[in-house]
């Protein structure tokens, strides 16, 4: 039968997974060997690691709350916008985000001279007309969102 097509049947056995080899006892990290950790609570916690953490640790719980906050304003506006649209205002609106945290900022409270700041710096960069004004929209519409439900003291 050489000239038969190749059938689910006759690759089954190829297919089927191997079991895998055990590694070098050596090399295996069991949960007490875990660097960091103390031998004793090695088994019983397990901690995230803190670039897996969502705000960086020690700080301050106000503007971890106010961050939170622009997170949930911004998930809340771009659930009305198709995959793309939402992407790049997601992009945009973290842009701003990050542009305001390394300026010692209020993310939530940007003035018009902080705006006309960020869009120097885009213009410097030399960014379209047409990216600068879709980000300065993207904001726009944050900021509705925040007057439409101020959520707690902003």
């Amino acid at each position: 039968m050489p000239n038969q097509p190749d059938t689910p049947a006759r690759h089954e056995a190829s297919a089927a997974p191997q079991p895998a080899k055990p590694a070098n006892k050596s090399t295996q990290i069991s949960p007490e060997s875990e660097p960091g950790m103390p031998a004793d609570d090695a088994t019983d916690v397990r901690r995230c690691p803190d670039y897996l953490m969502d705000f960086p640790p020690g700080i301050d719980p106000d503007t971890a709350q106010r961050w939170q906050r622009f997170f949930e304003l911004r998930e809340d506006i771009l659930l009305d916008y198709g995959y793309h649209t939402a992407r790049a205002y997601w992009a945009d609106l973290q842009d701003i985000f990050e542009w305001a945290i390394q300026r010692d900022k209020d993310v939530l409270n940007l003035t018009e001279r902080d705006l006309t700041q960020y869009r120097a710096l885009l213009r410097r960069r030399k960014y379209s007309e047409n990216t600068i004004r879709r980000r300065m929209v993207t904001w726009n519409k944050l900021q509705a969102r925040l007057e439409q439900d101020p959520g707690p003291q902003t």
